[in-house]
């Protein structure tokens, strides 16, 4: 009888060590994205990362989804393409736990870039195949003349504003 009870409590001790080294459950807290803007042109292809929090959480995979198929489409990696211009939202939306990050996704005009920095002298035209990029001031000096055709796209270098 002895022998039983000590079995049994060693048995009872095993399973209870066991259970103690069984790996505990890492629940998600949330989602990153590597860019909450992206901004490409129709026809190319970039890619987002997710980052699933913590970075030891049991179910790290996420699903990807477009608030606008027609604009821009995102595979099962990530990887966006821009289809049409205008902007929709990317989002990744965790398996476990529907944790949700977002990504503003503005879809430009294939053409060419062009940096428009200082003094605008004489008369300019931007045009609308073309993509301007203002770095630093830039000044319209009197006299001149710029010319700016509807649709033209015109934006600012965050790094540079205000320089």
């Amino acid at each position: 009888m002895k022998k039983l009870f000590l079995s049994l409590i060693l048995i009872a001790q095993t399973a209870l060590l066991l259970n103690s080294c069984k790996e505990e459950d890492v629940a998600v807290t949330g989602v990153a994205l590597d860019k909450a803007t992206l901004t490409i042109k129709v026809g190319e292809t970039s890619s987002l990362s997710a980052t699933v929090l913590p970075t030891d959480a049991n179910n790290n995979s996420v699903i990807w989804s477009t608030s606008d198929l027609t604009i821009a489409a995102v595979d099962n990696s990530g990887n966006v393409v821009a289809i049409k211009i205008g902007t929709t939202t990317i989002t990744a939306t965790t398996s476990d736990g529907n944790k949700t990050a977002t990504c503003s996704v503005e879809v430009i005009q294939a053409g060419n870039q062009k940096i428009i920095q200082g003094e605008i002298m004489g008369t300019r035209n931007f045009v609308a195949d073309s993509v301007y990029l203002l770095k630093g001031f830039v000044y319209v000096v009197d006299g001149a003349t710029l010319n700016i055709a509807a649709g033209t796209i015109i934006k600012g270098d965050k790094a540079t504003m205000g320089s």
